[in-house]
Formats: C-alpha cells, sequence, structure tokens
C-alpha cells in the first residue's frame, strides 16, 4: 500500500489520487497507492503514459523537498530519462533476464543432448555392422594384435568401428565439459560397458566379466582377451552397449574414463577429482544418453543406471539378462 504524502502530514489509503487545484503550490506530492494490474496491462499507452506521470512526480518531489542551497533543474519533455526510471528499466530488464535465463540453459542442454544421442545412433550402428559382419563385439583393448590375434579387432574398440564411419567428432559429446586443455583435446568422451556388473562373484570364476569388451577380466596385460559373441547377449533390447563416458557408482559419478559402467572405483575417480562428478552432473543434468544392443537411444538418470538397486536396473549391465553383481 503505497502513502500518498500532503503538507499537512495527513495521509490517503487507497483509491485514486486526490489532487486539488491547488496542490502543486502548496508542495503537495499526490501518489497513487496501488494501480491495478488489470488497467496497467491493458495497453501499452497506457503504460507509457504511467511513465511519463512518474517523471512529473519525480520531479515535483525533487522540487518541494530541495533547499534554497540545492538547484533542481527541469527535466524537459523528451530529454532523456530520470535515475528512477532508469532504475525502473533496469530492474525491469534484471527480471525479464531470470526468466530467460535460465530457459536459454535448459534449450541449449536439450540441443546439446540430441546431438549426442545422434552421435550415439551412429556409434550404435557402427557397433552393429561389426557384430553383424564377425558375430561378436569389438574387444576393448587387443593387446596381442601386433602378433596377429583378432585383427579384425584392431588395438581397440574405437578403431575397430573405424571402418564402419565412427570417426572423427562422432566420439565427442557436445556438451561434453574440460577443465583442463588436456581434457579438451580429448577425441573420445563415450564409454564402451566393458565388464558389466559382478564380474568378480559369480561361482568360482574369479575373473569372468559380463561386459561387452570381453569374456574375462585379463590381470597380465600382455595375455589374450577374447571376445564376447553375439549369441552370449541374451537379451539385446535391454543390453546397455555405449554411452557417455561416465563411471559411476551409488552417489558418486565421474567422467574421467572410457569406460561406461557401474563400479565401485567410481568413488575413487571422485575422490582423485571432485570436479569431474561436477562435470557428469552438468552434461545432460544428471542423466546419460546410453545405446542399447540393438540400436535403441535413450536417456537414463542417474539414478536408474548407478543407484537402483532391483534385478532390472542391475541386469541392463550383464549380457546374461540377470541381477548379478551387488552384495
Amino acid at each position: 500500500m503505497v502513502i500518498g504524502v500532503r503538507s499537512s502530514g495527513q495521509a490517503d489509503y487507497d483509491g485514486e489520487p486526490t489532487a486539488g487545484p491547488n496542490d502543486e503550490e502548496r508542495g503537495l506530492v499526490v501518489v497513487p497507492s496501488r494501480a491495478p494490474l488489470a488497467r496497467f496491462s491493458s495497453s501499452v499507452t497506457s503504460a507509457f503514459g504511467a511513465l511519463a506521470w512518474t517523471q512529473r512526480a519525480v520531479y515535483t518531489v525533487m522540487k518541494a523537498t530541495s533547499s534554497k542551497h540545492t538547484r533542481v533543474t527541469p527535466v524537459a519533455k523528451g530529454c532523456g530519462f530520470t535515475r528512477v526510471e532508469l532504475l525502473v528499466v533496469l530492474t525491469i530488464v534484471s527480471l525479464l533476464a531470470a526468466l530467460t535465463i535460465p530457459a536459454l540453459r535448459n534449450a541449449r542442454q536439450k540441443a546439446g543432448s540430441a546431438r549426442c544421442q545422434s552421435n550415439l545412433r551412429q556409434l550404435s550402428m557402427a557397433t552393429q555392422s561389426f557384430v553383424a559382419d564377425n558375430h561378436e563385439y569389438p574387444l576393448y583393448i587387443n593387446p596381442n594384435y601386433a602378433l596377429g590375434e583378432y585383427p579384425e579387432h584392431s588395438t581397440e574398440w574405437v578403431r575397430a568401428l573405424e571402418p564402419y564411419g565412427a570417426s572423427g567428432l562422432l566420439w565427442r559429446c557436445p556438451s561434453a565439459l574440460s577443465a583442463t586443455a588436456q581434457e579438451a583435446s580429448r577425441d573420445v568422451t563415450y564409454g564402451y560397458n566393458v565388464y558389466g556388473l559382478a564380474a568378480y562373484v559369480i561361482g568360482n570364476v574369479g575373473n569372468t566379466c559380463l561386459g561387452l569388451g570381453a569374456l574375462e577380466l585379463v590381470i597380465d596385460p600382455a595375455s589374450a582377451y577374447h571376445p564376447v559373441g553375439e549369441a552370449l547377449v541374451i537379451r539385446p533390447s535391454s543390453m546397455l552397449a555405449v554411452g557417455d563416458g561416465f563411471l559411476g557408482w551409488d552417489r558418486d559419478v565421474s567422467d574421467d574414463t572410457l569406460v561406461f559402467g557401474r563400479d565401485r572405483a567410481a568413488a575413487k575417480l571422485v575422490a582423485q577429482n571432485p570436479m569431474s562428478a561436477q562435470r557428469a552432473a552438468k552434461r545432460h543434468g544428471a542423466c546419460a544418453n546410453v545405446s542399447f544392443c540393438d540400436g535403441r537411444v535413450e536417456a537414463l538418470t542417474f539414478e536408474r543406471l548407478f543407484n537402483e538397486r532391483g534385478p532390472d536396473a542391475v541386469a541392463l549391465w550383464n549380457r546374461n539378462s540377470q541381477g548379478h553383481g551387488l552384495r
């Protein structure tokens, strides 16, 4: 509620201004208490009229409150804005910026996510073409490539997919953030579901992998990895293949990896580089774009990928479609 100030010390509440014929001579300033919102927004003309009225009222206040030693220069028509008007304009601009900047940020994030998903579709098509030709999934690494073992797999899965059109900027998510120049120069920001879950707890087989990168986890780097056959993936439509290069476990998610997986090592990576967790969360708003073995691409939340403990969520990582791996 705005109070109209009179020289007699009385105050008017609510309603319209009640200026008398001699109010200006008496140094009276009458300020309307509360202009109805509907009237203010009825037309642009009335808004500019209110602005002109405000200009005249401010000048009257300055004239009435100035001392004989203070010179008040009248504001000529069309000569510019007063300080009050500038403050009003700046306030309005700030409010508009506060409303529009989040919307622009969300639009940019969605555009980056759409381009990322487009990249993953093409990488998924390349993977499917490799599987169609070789009836097995590409090895994550092929340490004995120089010895002639599995030449179609090249030295690693990224190189194995190059003949199928997977090259260049397809390997870099447009929304990936980089803290250093070295990280910005990385060619690959996507990861491969190499190990799956529970590779180490099934029966007495201590080094069995349930992902796509190899049949087993080989401790000796010089030893050969053996590829996963196409028939070993029980449900391609629900088996994760390639996704944003995140390694997560519970609430810890790091982007400092070329492996896409759910592993306890994520906590150590985040502890070593806390910024990696912030970058991962900002890339797609605590989501990851993923592709499945059947070529489908979608966005899944970190909660779904790395924290849910139900059998369906766990089975996303395992080629046998079983919920192994949490204990």
